[in-house]
């Protein structure tokens, strides 16, 4: 087995579940009943304040911004997902569960708050962790499929979420059967011209104006968020950062952004990560290869054909081959019977 090069990199050592760690004194104008701050990440172009919490005694995650238009985005995420109706695009009712849940909203002064939750777990990133190269082979199909069916239903109602990572995925115990179950999280960051006319066209805008408000994570953006001459597609670029985020789940680390030497992890700079990504465009290729990491073939074709650098190429989640993802199964077991 080829999985050496994955080791714990401490990397995404935060995880979304958070019922462990120390309480963190919540700010003074923070007057939600309930909320037990865990941790505090870094906020960005439209939220000033996000943070990882107990709610209820769920985990979840607080996220607040400015009053403005769109205060209104969490409530039509969580209602369209959990009122819609997967079954009419062949995908089953359940998928509604594999999504954070609206637990709440408040206009905290100039702020908007909502707060989702989900049920006890760990981020996929730490989840890999703790299992062994077989481990791991064996119980990432599954996994994937499920993602697969969220982001699909997504896109069938028009929804894209906008920065699909390891930490915004958690994974906890299944059934009787013991199959790890999956939950997307991080909702506050899911867009779409259902909600905003607007989202359209600013993905359709100059570089200089979409780059700082398009939510993404470090080493997991696809190539048109670096490229000025580019217009983005939501869909495809879903598409790649689904792909990053199972490149990581082989890994230990995005494809992207990140170098290891004897000493730990080198961070590129931002301008490299440009470079390279730009590059990428030019030459049409990803130098990466995920031969070294799994000796299942459909998992290393499926990851290709997600990070197709040409958006022309990449296919959207709900253009991806029903047959590419049912053989992850047979890949995973023939690599099995063959050790």
């Amino acid at each position: 087995m080829t999985a050496a090069l994955w080791h714990n990199t401490g990397l995404h050592a935060s995880p979304l579940n958070a019922s462990d760690q120390p309480d963190i004194e919540a700010p003074g104008w923070l007057t939600i009943r309930d909320v037990v701050i865990k941790d505090e990440l870094s906020p960005t172009f439209s939220y000033s304040y996000i943070a990882q919490v107990q709610y209820r005694n769920q985990p979840g995650l607080l996220t607040c911004r400015a009053v403005c238009p769109d205060v209104e985005q969490e409530i039509h995420v969580g209602k369209y997902i959990q009122e819609g109706d997967p079954e009419q695009f062949g995908i089953a009712s359940t998928v509604k569960d594999s999504f954070a849940k609206l637990a709440m909203t408040a206009d905290i002064g100039r702020r908007h708050c909502a707060i989702f939750t989900w049920s006890n777990g760990v981020s996929l990133m730490e989840y890999m962790q703790q299992l062994s190269p077989a481990e791991r082979e064996s119980v990432l199909p599954d996994i994937i499929v499920q993602i697969i069916e969220a982001l699909e239903y997504l896109q069938a109602i028009s929804f894209v979420h906008e920065n699909i990572n390891p930490d915004y995925i958690i994974v906890s115990p299944g059934g009787p059967d013991g199959a790890p179950k999956v939950t997307i999280t991080g909702l506050h960051t899911v867009q779409g011209h259902y909600m905003s006319p607007e989202y359209i066209r600013r993905m359709s805008a100059a570089f200089h104006e979409r780059f700082p408000w398009i939510e993404g994570t470090y080493g997991y953006r696809p190539p048109e968020d670096y490229s000025p001459a580019l217009v983005v597609n939501p869909y495809k670029r879903m598409s790649w950062m689904l792909g990053a985020t199972i490149y990581a789940a082989l890994t230990g680390l995005p494809p992207y952004g990140f170098t290891r030497l004897p000493a730990g992890l080198a961070i590129w700079p931002e301008h490299q990560l440009s470079e390279e990504m730009l590059n990428a465009v030019v030459s049409g290729q990803n130098p990466f290869q995920l031969t070294q990491v799994t000796q299942n073939q459909s998992l290393v074709k499926l990851v290709d054909t997600l990070m197709k650098v040409s958006q022309d190429s990449r296919p959207t989640i709900g253009e991806l081959d029903p047959a590419l993802i049912s053989r992850l199964f047979i890949g995973n077991e023939a690599d099995m019977m063959d050790r």
